[in-house]
């Protein structure tokens, strides 16, 4: 697979952070969500303050001298981050509110039916600045506002790992890519060398993407990082009752996707709409 993997975030803390400790009082590590701006590129406006928008982003480390600087953080801090974005494999767990038993869930959020073990996306610092602190959050929201056009940026090259799907009617188009490690996750499994982030694209730029990818396409994604939350349904293995939970995934929107390899030219595209009609 390729590799390139990059994020960074002008973010404002937006609570203290979750911080684990060994029995000596050392801080091993540490996880906390930031708040990022930016601007809407429906507009021609981008600089256009009723245009902005707020997404959520998870940072964790386990290395410690950056769980450390991590747990310096307070609600309201503005930090500047490098990192990589990163995903795990780790099973879900919900309890049924008729028989009072916990069960796994499978899937990513991704599937109508799901079949994988749950996944997590997060992004790893390897720097972490807190640049001001002590602020209000609206303060903190208006120094998101002013440097929106820097808060979340993310460039990843990496192969898709199945052919694309469509949602929304059409007007949106997931995948998941497959990225070679250039930095080592110190808590996960030594063997785990590459992530699996997902990237959902919107309007003309879903379209093209459905129409030219495929399993094994190369892309290079220049986006930004977003939580989106969605209602999942789960049926209970020991009493049969279904369940509604609100679950979360981590994804990449692109801005632009540059096709680089493997991808269904215009020529490949008309000739199968040909073959189609």
């Amino acid at each position: 697979m390729a590799q390139h993997n990059i994020a960074h975030f002008y973010g404002m803390i937006q609570r203290d952070p979750t911080v684990t400790k060994d029995q000596q009082g050392n801080v091993t590590s540490a996880s906390v969500y930031i708040a990022t701006a930016r601007s809407s590129r429906v507009f021609d406006d981008r600089n256009n303050n009723n245009m902005v928008e707020f997404d959520q982003v998870m940072l964790f480390s386990a290395y410690p001298p950056m769980a450390e600087q991590m747990s310096k953080t307070r609600t309201n801090d503005i930090v500047i981050i490098k990192g990589t974005v990163n995903t795990r494999n780790t099973p879900k767990i919900i309890t049924c509110e008729n028989c009072g038993n916990r069960f796994f869930v499978t899937g990513d959020g991704m599937d109508e039916n799901p079949r994988n073990t749950g996944m997590i996306t997060f992004v790893t610092p390897i720097e972490l600045d807190i640049r001001d602190t002590g602020l209000t959050s609206e303060e903190a929201q208006a120094m998101l506002v002013a440097h929106r056009e820097m808060s979340n940026e993310v460039l990843l090259v990496g192969r898709l790992c199945s052919d694309p799907r469509q949602w929304e009617g059409g007007n949106a188009t997931a995948y998941q890519l497959g990225i070679n490690r250039k930095f080592y996750v110190r808590d996960d499994d030594p063997s785990t060398h590459a992530d699996f982030p997902y990237i959902r694209s919107y309007g003309k730029q879903a379209y093209a993407d459905f129409d030219s990818l495929k399993k094994g396409s190369l892309v290079l994604v220049d986006g930004l990082v977003c939580m989106r939350r969605f209602l999942r349904s789960s049926r209970c293995p020991h009493c049969g009752q279904q369940k509604e939970w609100k679950d979360k995934v981590l994804e990449v929107v692109p801005y632009t996707v540059e096709y680089l390899d493997g991808y269904r030219t215009p020529q490949e595209r008309q000739q199968g709409d040909e073959i189609g009609d």
